[in-house]
């Protein structure tokens, strides 16, 4: 193990966590402390706990805008007490990472493997999307607005009459966040791009303002330029929020899409890292500690984290390949803002406006928009409905109709592929894909086309089993043979469309023969009472079954 290097990777990712945690701090609504404070605790207790090797953890641009919305939710409910809003947000945090661990020890961490790539996509461009709308007004020097929609509507008035020191310092700053690591890539291992925008914004906003900190109305100015303030970094203390019944229902609602974004976020992470170091990781574990890592942050006054790929790529490649080197890293991110907190506190916001946007911007999922021709339109309609739902309403309800567009596309994919296993006939000739003996070919052709033959050899779901049912009523006979002996489960929904199959033939006056193999499939009908309707007309064998449809057809030709 290669120590200088791991120290060395180590380094360089707090250099660009440290200026990353203070603007998603601010963003957040808890003050860049919070963001500090999560880069370190949770940083340091995921590292120690976490599923994979290697990984960095810490406040992403995902967390910081789903937390801005809680403290914009709990500062609207409770006026004039800001910090009352600051404390049910850590209780936010405490308990998303109390539901991350319920996931974890559920081992419900493979589950994200079935998330459709499209709902996956809308979500993470909406919160880059809506990460860029909240640090408008820190570029443009308006009113800080939480609320997509808000920011919206109060564009024209921005942009009527901006700030043009900050305009001109944010558009500076995303300039050289594009254009350094791309064009200079040697100098920007060595001079990260993040920490050079914060020295050159607190070097121009410097030498353009004589003047000293100043704060007015909980603002801190210097000058024209709005900037971060004082800091104080010290011992963290344990926040134990007070919580009364009216505020748990949107406290539990956005706890669980805080976990739920921020579990995607990090197993997503956690594959990105696989890649690199080629060590399987294990998604439980993985959730466990980053819930265990997100529970110690908002107790500490913390804002929630999450697996950080970008700070993970970068000391990778630097040969930082360990946990306890993401653990130093955590350290390190601690040693720097106690140690240069006097620095920080004459940062422009507009810088930070500036970097976030740029995050914003690398958040949405460009690859994806990029195959836009090429994609389904089930998908391009998932992707579509989960970014506009979080814009227009929140992202609660974003999640909501994501895993349900989700569920309706799988089920009714998984519906179509049962069915074109479904083969259908009332003779051979329709039939070719079923083998036949000699005598079952002879009876199903004596029956002169009234007995209707159906086979199938998947699972039967529900809607499988509806369409079945269309498929059969849809074709005269007088016997009806389903052969689902090769069918190895019905469940409860699919046994009662069955069973309703059975009693509309039979009130037209035909019979049904059901042939079923010994297990669950058999088990299911028998319990719902389905076989008993069909006076023992069940069994395996097939050639049996046909010679009594033909005898029950031929009876009902001389009797007619």
């Amino acid at each position: 193990m290669h120590y200088p290097k791991q120290l060395i990777g180590a380094f360089v990712s707090a250099l660009i966590a440290l200026p990353l945690g203070l603007a998603f701090g601010v963003a957040s609504g808890l003050g860049a402390e919070a963001g500090v404070l999560s880069a370190v605790i949770a940083g340091f207790v995921s590292a120690l706990w976490s599923g994979t090797a290697g990984q960095h953890s810490g406040p992403t641009g995902t967390v910081s805008v789903l937390l801005a919305l809680s403290v914009a939710h709990f500062t609207q409910a409770i006026p004039n007490n800001p910090e009352a809003a600051i404390m049910l947000t850590l209780a936010v945090v405490v308990l998303a990472g109390a539901i991350q661990m319920l996931f974890g020890w559920l081992k419900w961490g493979r589950y994200v493997e079935y998330l459709p790539h499209s709902v996956i996509s809308g979500l993470l461009s909406a919160i880059g999307i809506m990460l860029i709308l909240e640090q408008l007004p820190a570029i443009l020097g308006g009113e800080n607005w939480v609320y997509p929609l808000e920011v919206i509507m109060a564009l024209p008035s921005m942009l009527s009459a901006p700030s043009w020191p900050e305009l001109i310092l944010g558009c500076a700053t995303i300039l050289f966040m594009m254009i350094w690591p791309k064009h200079f890539p040697r100098l920007n291992r060595y001079f990260p791009a993040p920490v050079m925008v914060l020295i050159m914004g607190v070097i121009i906003v410097s030498l353009l303002s004589h003047q000293h900190l100043l704060a007015v109305n909980g603002i801190w100015w210097m000058g024209d330029f709005r900037v971060i303030g004082e800091l104080s970094f010290h011992m963290p203390s344990i926040h134990l929020p007070s919580l009364e019944v009216w505020q748990l229902p949107y406290l539990v609602q956005t706890a669980f899409t805080l976990a739920v974004v921020a579990s995607l976020v990090s197993l997503l992470g956690s594959v990105v890292t696989e890649k690199m170091t080629r060590q399987t990781h294990d998604p439980d574990k993985e959730l466990m500690g980053q819930g265990l890592s997100n529970i110690a942050s908002g107790l500490f006054g913390g804002m929630a984290s999450t697996g950080a790929p970008m700070r993970t790529t970068v000391a990778m490649s630097y040969g930082s390949r360990s946990s306890w080197a993401a653990a130093v890293h955590a350290l390190l991110v601690g040693l720097l803002a106690v140690g240069v907190q006097d620095f920080f506190a004459h940062v422009p916001l507009a810088v930070l406006g500036g970097l976030l946007i740029k995050v914003g911007l690398d958040q949405i999922d460009w690859s994806y928009l990029k195959r836009w021709r090429t994609i389904p339109r089930a998908g391009k309609t998932m992707m579509l409905a989960v970014l506009t739902t979080a814009i227009l309403l929140d992202l609660v309800s974003a999640v909501v109709v994501g895993l349900a567009m989700a569920s309706f596309v799988l089920f009714g994919r998984m519906t179509q592929l049962q069915l074109n296993a479904l083969h259908l006939g009332r003779n051979p000739n329709e039939l070719p894909s079923i083998w036949f003996n000699e005598q079952e070919t002879k009876l199903l052709t004596q029956a002169n086309n009234q007995c209707v033959f159906a086979y199938l050899d998947v699972p039967m779901s529900f809607g499988a089993a509806r369409g079945l049912s269309r498929r059969v009523l849809e074709m005269p006979g007088k016997a009806y043979v389903l052969d689902f002996r090769s069918v190895p489960y019905i469940d409860f929904s699919s046994a009662m469309v069955l069973d309703d199959l059975i009693y509309r033939l039979h009130s037209r006056g035909a019979r049904v023969w059901l042939l079923l193999a010994i297990g669950d499939a058999q088990d299911q009908l028998t319990r719902q009472g389905v076989l008993t309707k069909l006076e023992g007309r069940t069994g395996f064998d097939r050639k049996a079954a046909l010679q009594q449809a033909l005898e029950f057809i031929e009876h009902s030709v001389r009797t007619a």
